[in-house]
């Protein structure tokens, strides 16, 4: 799926924020997922679409989300290999617009993640998110390409006992 015009264009006021963060591989709405622990998995499909990114105060900016979609390459007892999504990553187009500093690191984890996706999956650390999501979409779309990754499934527990989780990309397996 080609990257639109409209979310590149989202994204090149990120690309400052997003060279210099680092790429972070992480050593219910959702549907199925795997136990907690590294899978090997192929990389299916990553939806963009525009979104909103909300702080605490309710406030919100104009923003977009990233979901990533998956595929066990061995899956015991099944009859074909369990797909599953990743969790999204909601980014606002404009880090320097959030007021709130809780509102400022939430998205600067959600930019480190996405960097350590695409950095997994293209093997080389980018600069660009446009470019990067675009070179990802084309080689998802070459009926050739696979896009084999150790994915790192993490359930995380909130202080008012919600679960929450979150994947990351901790290794290439394939080209």
């Amino acid at each position: 799926m080609p990257v639109d015009p409209k979310v590149k264009t989202m994204f090149a006021a990120l690309n400052s924020s997003f060279q210099s963060v680092q790429a972070d591989a992480g050593l219910g709405s959702l549907g199925w997922w795997p136990e907690e622990g590294n899978h090997d998995c192929i990389i299916t499909d990553v939806n963009m679409q525009d979104s909103t990114f909300k702080q605490k105060d309710g406030q919100t900016f104009p923003g977009v989300e990233i979901q990533f979609s998956y595929q066990l390459i061995s899956d015991p007892g099944q009859d074909e290999p369990r797909r599953f999504l990743g969790a999204p990553i909601r980014l606002p187009t404009d880090m320097n617009a959030l007021t709130d500093p809780g509102a400022k690191t939430r998205a600067e984890i959600e930019l480190r993640r996405l960097k350590g996706h695409l950095t997994t999956c293209l093997r080389r650390e980018p600069q660009d998110i446009g470019v990067a999501l675009g070179e990802l979409s084309n080689r998802l779309e070459t009926s050739d390409a696979v896009i084999a990754v150790v994915v790192k499934c993490q359930y995380d527990t909130a202080k008012d006992g919600k679960q929450y989780r979150k994947e990351f990309l901790q290794k290439a397996l394939s080209n």
